[in-house]
């Protein structure tokens, strides 16, 4: 999942807020992501792509209310 969002990042979407490095106080030796919000995903993308199993969310932005349900 880190790695999705790393080539998110990569590719030119902007991370807006960042789970990556996440602990929980008491579990620090887990394996824990946070909520992410990546803006400005495009088609062409790989976030926009391949489905993200986890709490990660892709706001993929329309010029009009046509363009975005249509």
């Amino acid at each position: 999942m880190a790695d999705l969002i790393s080539k998110g990042e990569a590719e030119g979407a902007r991370v807006v807020v960042d789970g990556r490095g996440y602990s929980l106080q008491g579990y620090e030796g887990g394996f824990w992501m946070g909520g992410t919000l990546l803006d400005g995903v495009t088609k062409d993308m790989t976030v926009y792509r391949e489905e993200i199993f986890g709490p990660v969310l892709s706001v993929l932005r329309a010029k009009n209310y046509d363009e975005a349900v249509g």
